[in-house]
Order: structure tokens, then sequence, then C-alpha cells
């Protein structure tokens, strides 16, 4: 009986140890300015890839891709016969959040003013023409959602943080713990329902341009590049999570000495 009341003694405070630690988010800019003083500079940047079924619904109604903003050109590649054959879109990172404790990083956002632009021109039983922007993607790494900023016409005008898709997969760095290289594939985009009709009304699909967008079950990827460096390594970064593991609470402390001056109690009266 003795032996058994030990060993729970010593559980009870391996649990107040690590029942103490506690995540904080941190959110970290990416704008190439110093994250603390003399710490470090982080850039980044996120980059949607259109799917091929999805270019192939562009090919359909003639919709020209192209981006707005002035950091990063689009790439569009179209084969002899003018069709699509590839399409991306980078825009500058605004920033991400990470878990101080683990490290890991739980969503990127891209800035406004960055973005992929779709103009649709009329095309006779296809589109009554039209045109939608997205930008801002903000990607939720724990729910799998990508939320947006939508700009469309034909009456959508703009929605922001709109819930655009859903996230098949994940991967790459997913943990961020200082200066380095970070990059993130966000594969298997499956649009919303209400991500569908936004799309369907503001670039004006007809009846022909809905049934090909609606076959569309996978809209591309997500790059997500995050790039620290040291600016001056000597000096503390603003954070101080251990990815094994944190430092306890003062409270922690206090408990534990209880629990030990509660065990050494028991070890004398087992010693009489």
């Amino acid at each position: 009986m003795k032996t058994t009341s030990l060993k729970t003694l010593f559980s009870c405070a391996a649990l107040t140890i690590i029942n103490s630690a506690s995540a904080t988010v941190i959110t970290i800019p990416t704008n190439g300015a110093s994250v603390s003083p003399n710490s470090m500079s982080v850039n980044g940047s996120s980059t949607w890839s259109f799917s091929t079924n999805l270019l192939a619904v562009t090919d359909v109604a003639k919709v020209d891709i192209t981006n707005f903003g002035v950091v990063y050109p689009a790439v569009v590649v179209k084969d002899a016969e003018g069709f699509y054959a590839e399409a991306s879109i980078t825009a500058s990172m605004a920033n991400f959040q990470a878990d101080t404790v683990s490290g890991q990083i739980l969503s990127t956002t891209s800035i406004k003013d960055e973005g992929a632009l779709m103009t649709a021109p009329v095309v006779k039983k296809v589109s009554t023409g039209g045109s939608l922007s997205v930008s801002e993607l903000n990607v939720d790494l724990v729910n799998r959602k990508v939320y947006a900023t939508l700009i469309g016409a034909n009456g959508v005008g703009t929605l922001n943080n709109f819930y655009l898709w859903d996230v098949a997969s994940i991967t790459g760095n997913t943990t961020f713990a200082g200066p380095g290289s970070y990059n993130t594939q966000i594969s298997g985009l499956t649009i919303t329902g209400e991500g569908f009709n936004v799309f369907a009304k503001s670039l004006g699909l007809l009846t022909t341009g809905k049934n090909a967008l609606a076959g569309v079950t996978d809209y591309g990827n997500i790059q997500s590049t995050i790039y620290a460096r040291p600016v001056l390594v000597t000096e503390p970064h603003p954070w101080n999570w251990e990815p094994t593991g944190s430092v306890p609470e003062p409270s922690t402390y206090m408990y534990t000495m209880m629990g030990l001056a509660v065990m050494g109690l028991a070890l004398r009266r087992q010693a009489k």
C-alpha cells in the first residue's frame, strides 16, 4: 500500500508540471522588418497554382488569368493551340502565426493588395462576362481551411475573410524554429458551396460554364514559403518555445516542492 501511494504522489507531481505548460500564439510579420531588435528578418510568399481541371474550365470560358500587385508577375504558360498549360500567382506573405511552445505553424496570411485576377469575356452559352480577384489567402493549417478576400463583378462586391476552400493534405515544414527556410505545400483545394456560387456569379457563368466548373474537384495547391534570416545572432528571439517541452510557470515550482515535501514525509514514515 505504501509503495502504491508513493507512485501516486510521483504521478501527480509529473502531471502538475505537464499541465502547467500553456501554449501562446504569436503573430510574426513577414515584411522584412526585424522581428525583435537586431534578431532576425523574416520574409515570405504564398503561391496559388491552378489545377489542370480548373485551367480546362478557364479555357472553356476563355478566362484571362493575371495578377494584380507589382511584386510578383503571374506565371502563365499556354500551348501551341492557345490553351492553358500552367498558371500560378504569387503574393507576398503578410504574417504567420506559430505556437510558442511547440513552434507549430498555425496559419499563414498573404497581403491583401496582391493576388490572382480572372477576367471572363462574353462567350455565347458559357458566360455573360465578369471578373473575380482572389487575394489575402489565410491558410488555417490546423483546421485545414483557406479563407480569402474576394472581389467579384455582377453585384458580388468585396467579401473579406471568405471561407473559400478546404484542404486535403499538408506536407513540408510545419514547425518554425528560428532562422532558416520553411516550405509548406497545401494540396487538394476543394471549393465550398458558397465559394462555387461566388465564382460562378462573378464570372457570369451560364449553364454550360457552371456545369464545367462543377466538375472541378481540385482547385490546385498553395505553396507557402517562409525565410528567416538572422540579423545579429547574439540577440534573443522574442519567443521562447522549446519543441521538446516548456519551462514550468513559477506556481509549478511551488506545487512541485509541496509534492516533494509530502513524498519526503512519506518516505520518513516508511523508514520507521
